[in-house]
């Protein structure tokens, strides 16, 4: 996905984690999915930020549904 298309989504999911759901699941993996492509193109300065944030929700989803492990294997 390009750095554009990655920047919607991770709007998409952030909007779902504010508005919709602030427990979701699925949400929480797709900003940390984002996040971390843009670390690994280094699209972004900011990305200690967003290492650490990435790790954050993956764990707060892991915590709320062991099974979501599922969602990040493909």
């Amino acid at each position: 996905m390009s750095g554009p298309n990655r920047q919607e989504a991770l709007r998409v999911f952030e909007r779902a984690l504010e508005v919709d759901d602030p427990e979701s699941i699925d949400a929480k993996i797709g900003i940390a999915g984002t996040l971390v492509a843009d670390i690994a193109d280094v699209l972004r300065n900011t990305g200690k930020d967003d290492e650490a944030r990435a790790e954050r929700l993956l764990l707060e989803a892991l915590e709320q549904d062991a099974s979501s492990a599922r969602h990040m294997s493909g």
